[in-house]
């Protein structure tokens, strides 16, 4: 940023300021000039996490969180069936799959995910693979055909999963 674009941006702060506050004291304007510095420096500091936001997509963005409560009420039928059966057929799987995602927020964004939904949780994230538990193969299904991993990575621009396989293996069967 050039030093007359940085200039421009404090008078109008400043100008705002002094509109808000009403007083034109020397404490108020010093109060002012600081809070001014204050955000010019968070400003510049903030402009490379802003120029990561422009990479979102955000009509994939905006629509995740919808398609995440969908899984995770589905999810939530599954786990109740599970428990309520008489017979309970809880039989646990970790599922090992790797991934397309190339950033870090969107390997957290899926890890979270996959844990917010009942019946599994995130293990561990290694470089490009998942290790994700399940208390049922039911539960683990969406993971193996990456209908998750899917919508996030069409938040991000990240390519589609598709030809990768996941390993499904019982905790005790190793």
């Amino acid at each position: 940023m050039s030093l007359n674009h940085l200039a421009i941006q404090a008078l109008l702060l400043f100008g705002f300021w002094l509109l808000l506050s009403g007083h034109s004291d020397p404490f108020h304007i010093i109060v002012g000039v600081l809070c001014v510095g204050f955000v010019l420096g968070l400003n510049r500091r903030g402009n490379h996490y802003l120029h990561r936001l422009r990479h979102i997509r955000w009509r994939h963005a905006l629509t995740y969180p919808f398609f995440l409560f969908a899984n995770i009420l589905f999810a939530n039928f599954q786990v109740a069936y599970l428990i309520l059966h008489p017979k309970m057929p809880i039989d646990p799987v970790i599922v090992r799959f790797p991934t397309t995602l190339t950033s870090g927020a969107a390997k957290v964004i899926l890890g979270n995910s996959i844990t917010l939904t009942p019946g599994t949780i995130t293990m561990d994230i290694q470089g490009q693979e998942f290790q994700v538990h399940a208390l049922a193969n039911g539960l683990a299904e969406s993971l193996v055909i990456a209908r998750e991993q899917n919508r996030v990575a069409a938040i991000f621009g990240d390519p589609s999963h598709e030809g990768l396989s996941a390993i499904v293996t019982s905790p005790g069967k190793r």
